[in-house]
């Protein structure tokens, strides 16, 4: 239809007639104007100057910008400078209806729009709050007013009537008609009553309709079905209502309710039914907590698709009248809502200016100027992430908020679309999954921002996700499809699956077991690049490598401690145009490798070359041609016999868990729990020491020792006698202790523990000398979960000892023998092809002797003894041979070394509360000489290859203290304490000892 427009500027002076093709009349409100025809018609009237496409914030702050203050608050401009404003997103505006001829929405109004107040399409807005909330969404961008945060989203008004059974029916309307996120300002049928005149009561707690909030539930759980992000405000309770509006009202409570929070009444259901009035709370009927319609109540599951809004002023702070976060603040946040202006603020400026019916502009203020905040920042993000589901969008905004102020007020903090445009900041929050579980579907994707947190990525589905940041989240990078680009950094430990591929330029701080395709260099394209790893490099059978090649540039991995290849493919590609340098280009280096690729392909090479790779410390490539003798593509670099055994049975399920499996299962297999049980029972020595030291401690009064009954003959039988007597002296001593040490390979945990006891007799021989005989008994075990192993030995020690004085010089020392009974235990890793693990049991002898030199010093009540002592520890192990479908085998071993030490002992006598009391106390330095780590030799007649163990320590810091206290003649009690803390072991042991004579 061809209709002319007529503007009269002045009678009879001036006249402009404009003619334009303008669709006829509308039979249906809801059919949009041509975007173009609106378009056109701003921009006749110097209405439609909009800047154009641009990726750099700065030019989106125009004055439409900055007429919608919240979009700064929100640091919006960063999405837009990334191109991201919505498009092709519907939110709904479950509210009073949408102009929909104003012009911000002209040609993005859903044609599913709808009315439940009259089952009409017409939802024409009579009262003014829809539209005004639907601007704050998706207002235009066109030059004129204020603008929405996701200017290019589709709005589909949802017209509620105000009953709930409406507002829920629409809720699953929304559902059936492809809505990405719905804006909720409504309640769920109770409104904070007015205090005043007679109903000026102040509720103490928050309510829940008791008929109502069900049917609420029950459309939130579809809408959370249907992947729907749901957006609600909080509330405007607090001048009228602030106990009550501690946490969110109506549907952002829901999520509280549980068994819990109804018997501690965090909140109270109101009886609707039973209420006469429900605006006067003197009416009000509540319902036990103990009935059985509201005891069992357990809402939590919502808790991850809905996120609860609070509202801030321009200057940041909650505002006058909003409900705070409470309880809900796991899924509530702040976004601005505006508030009554200050006194040096015009309404406009601590208000949110949005459309209005009619087409013109208004400022109100609320959180239902807060929700649409976020909904549209919700819109943003859907575009921008489009393969995230409704709850990992909802993770992203709650995770990446700016932290301020008070959790009850904030929750999670202050709504920061600028951040979660830039991808995650935290997995594992309190709340959500530890492990942020994506399935990209074929989208290619950036996360620019730096990740914490305590959990870990799970990557699925084709597509590139590339990661820019230097992330530090603590759990394990697994990647079961597509590309996963690190152009930063990660601290965690990375695992690829078969058929997935890891890029990139950056630096994994962590293991890469690699079951995929390790492809170095830029995340899009095949220039060559670097590519970093801190730790081992695993890769597995069906693993590959791509290593691209231009003219004398060329990928390369850079592995700092072991690069480990059971096999697998390097392809070497060159690229297209250049030819490669003859001379030799190191493409993996590493501090030790092992293992070689069982076959080179290579793509776009001339037909005259072909690869040699030479396997050393590194893996050097390097191009000959083919007529320079026979063909010598693989030069040296046998895999370890012991990790080839356990690929064998197929490795690919290695990576199926996570790279901590990974590691347990070659590590597991690798067999190092028989090395750490060598360095135990090397450490552990030092308890049968220590009790022949104190023994000869006591015997020659040395400082420290305690004031235990010693045993001997006598003419009535056996009698008590003093440590030093002449006789034929006996005595006992248990001893236990618990710690850890590291030091393995990979760098496993072992938990040891010990407990034993040993008894002797000696005598005097000379007026300097005396000299006895022990014997003695000890449990250990150890227990490593990192590798899934564990042992057990149970040791028999029998020695002889010696000790002298001459004046204030002690001399003591002895010789110790022992045979070790060793049972080892190694649990299969989940995906090795083993189930059963392996177990093994062999025999150990061990020599031990040792000195200790000391000079007391006393000067009246206090005793000082420096020392100075040597021992050398001998250990010989016996072949094994696990049985189980993951058995090793391993050779006899022997492993000896030197343990020197420096110290001081101190002891006091004094009295407390009128009974006599000692206290001692003891500090030393020792060092370990000679072999500091024992290794299991591979028995498979492979390269030169063992397995290593946990450290001896080299250097510790010995400790002791004692106390003895008498509580009479016939009673007394002893406390003591040991330790030894060095770099990578502690061992603790505490005892008491009451004695009672009877």
């Amino acid at each position: 239809m061809h209709t002319s427009i007529r503007l009269r500027l002045a009678a009879g002076v001036f006249a402009l007639c404009v003619s334009w093709d303008i669709p006829a009349p509308l039979a249906d409100p809801l059919q949009p104007l041509p975007s173009d025809f609106v378009a056109g018609v701003l921009d006749l009237f110097g209405m439609g100057d909009v800047p154009g496409p641009s990726d750099n914030p700065l030019d989106f702050l125009t004055d439409e910008y900055h007429s919608s203050w919240f979009l700064e608050h929100i640091d919006a401009a960063e999405a837009y400078a990334r191109g991201y404003t919505g498009k092709d997103i519907v939110v709904g505006v479950l509210d009073t209806g949408l102009d929909v001829t104003h012009p911000e929405f002209q040609g993005r109004v859903s044609p599913f729009s709808y009315s439940f107040a009259d089952f009409s399409r017409d939802v024409s807005d009579r009262n003014h709050h829809g539209t005004h909330v639907a601007g704050i969404i998706g207002a235009a961008r066109n030059g004129r007013g204020m603008m929405g945060v996701a200017y290019d989203a589709t709005i589909m008004a949802l017209k509620n009537d105000k009953e709930l059974t409406t507002m829920n029916a629409l809720l699953s309307y929304a559902g059936m008609h492809g809505v990405d996120v719905v804006n909720v300002s409504a309640s769920i049928g109770f409104n904070a009553p007015k205090p005043y005149g007679s109903n000026n009561v102040i509720l103490d707690t928050a309510v829940v309709p008791l008929q109502l909030a069900p049917l609420a539930y029950a459309a939130m759980e579809q809408a959370a079905d249907k992947d729907i992000v749901m957006v609600f405000s909080a509330g405007n309770d607090y001048q009228d209502q602030p106990l009550l509006a501690a946490h969110p009202s109506g549907h952002g409570l829901l999520p509280l309710v549980t068994p819990e929070n109804t018997r501690k009444n965090i909140y109270a259901f109101l009886d609707v039914d039973a209420t006469k009035d429900i605006a006067n709370p003197n009416t009000y009927v509540y319902v036990s907590r103990a009935d059985p319609r509201v005891a069992r109540l357990d809402w939590s599951d919502l808790e991850g698709s809905l996120i609860s809004v609070v509202a801030t002023d321009r200057n940041g702070d909650l505002a006058s009248y909003s409900n705070g976060c409470g309880l809900a603040w796991r899924w509530c946040l702040a976004a601005p809502g505006g508030d009554a202006p200050t006194s040096q603020q015009t309404a406009e400026d601590a208000a949110i200016l949005s459309t209005e019916p009619g087409g013109g502009y208004k400022v109100r203020r609320g959180t239902s100027q807060a929700a649409p905040v976020v909904a549209g920042g919700i819109a943003v993000l859907r575009q921008a992430f489009p393969y995230m589901t409704a709850r990992q969008v909802i993770e992203l905004a709650l995770t990446t908020t700016q932290k301020s102020g008070r959790q009850r007020d904030f929750g999670r903090g202050k709504f920061d679309l600028g951040r979660a445009i830039q991808g995650p900041q935290t997995f594992g929050a309190k709340g959500f999954p530890m492990d942020f579980d994506v399935d990209t579907r074929g989208y290619d994707s950036l996360w620019e921002g730096d990740i914490g947190g305590p959990g870990g990525l799970v990557k699925r589905g084709a597509g590139n996700l590339t990661l820019t940041g230097n992330s530090y989240y603590k759990g394990d990078t697994r990647v079961f499809g597509g590309t996963v680009s690190i152009d930063g950094t990660i601290t965690s430990p990375v695992a690829v699956s078969h058929g997935a591929t890891l890029r990139g330029t950056g630096a994994v701080f962590g293991t890469v077991t690699l079951a995929g395709t390790l492809d170095p260099g830029p995340s899009t394209g095949n220039a060559v690049g670097e590519f970093f790893v801190t730790k081992t490099l695993l890769a597995l059978p069906n693993a590959s490598f791509v290593i691209d090649v231009a003219g004398g540039e060329h990928d390369k991995i850079n592995v700092l401690q072991n690069a480990v290849i059971l096999g697998g493919v390097l392809h070497v590609r060159i690229q297209e145009g250049t030819v490669p340098a003859k001379a030799p280009m190191t493409i993996i280096t590493a501090n030790s490798s092992y293992g070689k690729f069982d076959r080179i392909e290579t793509s776009g090479l001339p037909d005259s070359l072909e690869p040699v790779v030479t396997y050393g410390k590194g893996l050097v490539l390097a191009f000959k041609s083919k007529d320079d003798g026979s063909p010598g593509t693989v030069e040296g670099g046998d895999k370890p016999a012991v990790l080839q055994d356990m690929v064998e049975g197929g490795s690919d399920g290695v990576v199926q868990q996570s790279s901590s499996t990974a590691s347990q299962s070659v590590h597991s297999a690798g067999g190092e729990i028989h090395a750490d049980v060598t360095s135990g029972m090397i450490e552990e020595g030092r308890h049968l020491r220590s009790a022949t030291m104190m023994r000869l401690n006591a015997a020659f009064d040395g400082v420290g020792d305690p004031e235990t009954a010693f045993m001997a003959y006598g003419p009535g039988g056996i009698e008590p006698v003093a440590a030093s007597s002449e006789k034929l002296v006996f005595w006992g001593d248990a001893f236990g202790a618990m710690g850890r040490s590291t030091g393995g390979a990979d760098d496993g945990v072992l938990k040891h523990a010990t407990a034993g006891f040993a008894m002797g007799a000696d005598a005097p021989v000379s007026d300097q000398w005396r000299f006895g005989v022990l014997a003695g008994f000890s449990r250990s075990t150890y227990r490593d979960k990192v590798r899934g192993s564990r042992a057990e030995s149970w040791n028999y020690h029998a020695g002889a000892y010696a000790g002298a004085r001459w004046g204030a010089l002690l001399l003591r020392g002895g010789l110790v023998a022992s045979l070790h009974d060793v049972v080892t235990h190694r649990r299969a890793a989940p995906g090795t092809g083993f189930t059963a693990g392996a177990t093994a049991r062999y025999a150990g002898r061990g020599l031990q002797g040792f000195g200790e030199l000391g000079y007391r010093f006393d000067a009246q009540n206090v005793s000082v003894e420096p020392f100075a002592g040597l021992a050398h520890s001998r250990l010989w192990t016996d072949d094994y041979r696990e049985a189980g479908d993951a058995a090793l085998s391993g050779r006899a071993s022997r492993f000896e070394t030197t343990f020197a030490s420096l110290g001081v002992k101190a002891a006091i006598e004094t009295v407390v509360v009128d009974r006599p009391a000692r206290f001692s106390a003891m500090a030393g330095w020792r060092s370990a000489f000679g072999e500091a780590r024992p290794g299991v030799p591979d028995p498979a007649g492979g390269p030169a290859f063992s397995v290593p163990g946990a450290r001896v320590t080299d250097n510790a810091l010995l400790l002791g203290l004692g106390a003895d206290l008498d509580f009479g003649e016939r009673a007394s009690l002893r406390l003591t304490y040991n330790g030894v803390v060095a770099a990578r072991m502690r061992e603790h042991s505490l005892s008491a000892r009451l004695g009672v004579q009877f």
